[in-house]
Parts: C-alpha cells; sequence; structure tokens
C-alpha cells in the first residue's frame, strides 16, 4: 500500500491513507519512525508524534519505542547543559561589562534598572521575560514588550535571558528612540 500522505498546518490535519481509515491527526514536535495501522503499512519518518483519529472515532496516540524515548531524553539533558553553560557564560559576561552592583541587582531581580538617557525622571526595569517596565516619577506608566529574535517561542532561537537583558540595557542606553518605535505597548 502507498504511504499515508498528511494536508495540514504545524499542529493538526488530515491523513490521505489508501483505505481511508484515518481521518486527522495532530502531532507534537519529537523525532519518531513508526507506522500508522497495520493495514495502512504507512511509514512515517515526519519528525513529530502523531495522534491519529480514524473513521470509527478512535483517537490513539502513536507510541515511539524505548530507543527513541531514551534518545529524547538523552537530547533533552544535553540540551539543559547546553543551555546551562550558555547562561553561566552570559552571567560572566553581564557581571564583566555592567560591574558586580548591577549583576547583584538582576540575580536577586531578574531584572536591570536603567535610567532614560533621553528623558529625566524615567527609568525603565528590563527584566528577562521580554518585558520593559517604563516609570516616570517612580510610577509605572508603560510596559513595553521587546523581542530580540523574529519567533521567540522558537527553541532554536532560545537566548540566554543575561543576554537579553544586557542586549536590551545596551539597546535602551544606545538607542531609546529606536526600542520605543519598535516595541509592543
Amino acid at each position: 500500500m502507498p504511504p499515508a500522505d498528511f494536508y495540514g498546518d504545524d499542529t493538526s490535519g488530515s491523513i490521505t491513507t489508501a483505505n481511508g481509515s484515518i481521518t486527522s491527526a495532530s502531532f507534537t514536535p519529537y523525532t519518531i519512525s513508526t507506522s500508522a495501522a497495520a493495514d495502512d503499512s504507512a511509514q512515517w519518518n515526519s519528525g513529530w508524534v502523531w495522534t491519529v483519529t480514524t473513521t470509527s472515532g478512535l483517537c490513539q496516540p502513536i507510541i515511539p519505542s524505548p530507543e527513541e524515548l531514551a534518545r529524547w531524553e538523552a537530547e533533552e539533558k544535553a540540551e539543559k547543559i547546553a543551555r546551562k553553560a550558555a547562561q553561566e557564560k552570559a552571567e560572566a559576561l553581564l557581571r564583566e561589562v555592567l560591574g558586580e552592583e548591577r549583576f547583584r541587582e538582576y540575580k536577586s531581580t531578574s531584572a536591570i534598572r536603567v535610567d532614560s538617557p533621553g528623558k529625566p525622571g524615567r527609568r525603565y526595569v528590563v527584566d528577562a521575560h521580554n518585558r520593559i517596565k517604563v516609570y516616570e516619577q517612580e510610577k509605572l506608566v508603560d510596559t513595553l514588550c521587546l523581542h530580540l529574535v523574529e519567533n521567540c517561542l522558537h527553541d532554536s532561537q532560545w537566548l540566554p535571558p543575561a543576554d537579553v537583558v544586557l542586549a536590551k540595557v545596551f539597546l535602551l542606553e544606545n538607542d531609546e528612540a529606536r526600542v520605543l518605535a519598535v516595541a509592543n505597548h
């Protein structure tokens, strides 16, 4: 039998099989290689974990093999180690560039205060979660959202939080008008 064809977007869609037994599917981003239903002989190596719905309404996940699960766990562990090392390196740079006092502020609050270079009495509080709080005369007047990558939800574009904070501090100190122009208010 020919393999199944998938039609849909990044999270759901429909499957066409030789006997028409699978009507829809949803998937999450993992790499697997498995078969659909035994009678379809459809081999998938799609990079996703599939959950299929049959014409009878049965919704069933396609379970990855123990080898695949072990590989995923090893990849996840390696990714955590790499991210921790990247964050430690980013924090060392933050400490070197901003000094010990501002670094302690970051470690205790996960944020850095930046006085506005263009407007006396305005202060920004830059945190590691894409928010910049704007204070004027010690009163919160706005919250800005500034993403440094095109799609902040995509894992391959992950940046260490300390790098994100440092970049935003540099932007505010050197091009405040541009930050205010491009940030979401």
